[in-house]
């Protein structure tokens, strides 16, 4: 297996981004040289090794709160890479159904065999976070998992994960549901038997914000505002909400992805 060269990018702020200059990796070599021009990665200054987050963006693609999201995390110590979907197969947008869960699911395998071949990135420190449509497919990779094929990562958050499709697993990986209550693109319903139905001994849990609705996270929207790509529902943020669940998450990654393995 060839062992990818990296070149350096780094910035006053100490961030390094990433261009592989090679396409070896154990793993799938026609699906990464797909992916990996849009991974937009970036690790903290330093040798590392890191752990190491893989950021799976909505149906509308990479918003400007997720490159912040993605520069948030850096600042704490996490080396990042996008599993963009969407751009690696020409698309603008995939709110119709365009990509499946089980496509998605098949790119973080790819991405994480990738990022699992680097030095820089920690052993048994590869965690996972998705929004909406992403974060149904963060779901949906543990329910595909098994004996014979072993999740893409070793901790996960979906938030407002699109459920309704999803299988329940036996896969015992940490990860954290992240729901708002008037989310009426992604109702929180179906996410809430799957949860039931997977049970607490597959290590997930279930976080529950009332007032919020899709896309509470970004906060580039107002309070509540009319989704372009799903007419007559709602979008909007609710800063306390976003501030419970990123807590929650932080203390998910710190937790599961620092420990020594």
């Amino acid at each position: 297996m060839a062992t990818p060269r990296w070149t350096v990018i780094r910035f006053s702020t100490g961030v390094a981004l990433l261009a592989a200059a090679t396409a070896g990796f154990a793993g799938n070599a026609a699906g990464q040289n797909r992916l990996e021009p849009h991974y937009r990665a970036q690790r903290p200054s330093g040798e590392g090794p890191f752990p190491t987050i893989m950021l799976v963006p909505g149906c509308g693609g990479i918003s400007a709160t997720r490159v912040q999201t993605a520069e948030q995390l850096v600042g704490r110590g996490y080396a990042v890479a996008f599993v963009d979907y969407i751009s690696a197969r020409g698309l603008q947008t995939a709110c119709r159904g365009e990509v499946s869960f089980e496509d998605v699911a098949a790119d973080l395998r790819t991405v994480g065999a990738h990022l699992r071949s680097l030095p820089h990135v920690a052993p048994g420190g590869l965690g996972a976070v998705g929004w909406s449509w992403g974060g149904g497919a963060i779901l949906a990779s543990l329910a595909l998992s098994g004996k014979d094929q072993p999740p893409p990562f070793n901790a996960a958050a979906a938030f407002y994960p699109v459920c309704s499709r999803l299988r329940a697993w036996k896969t015992k990986v940490p990860a954290l549901v992240l729901l708002g209550g008037r989310d009426d693109i992604a109702p929180p319903r179906p996410c809430e038997d799957l949860v039931r139905s997977v049970g607490s001994e597959s290590l997930v849990e279930m976080r529950l914000y009332p007032e919020a609705r899709h896309s509470f996270d970004s906060s580039e929207l107002p309070a509540m505002a009319p989704s372009r790509a799903f007419p007559g529902k709602t979008i909007g943020y609710h800063a306390e909400a976003t501030r419970e669940a990123w807590n929650e998450v932080l203390t998910l990654f710190d937790r599961e992805l620092r420990r020594p393995k």
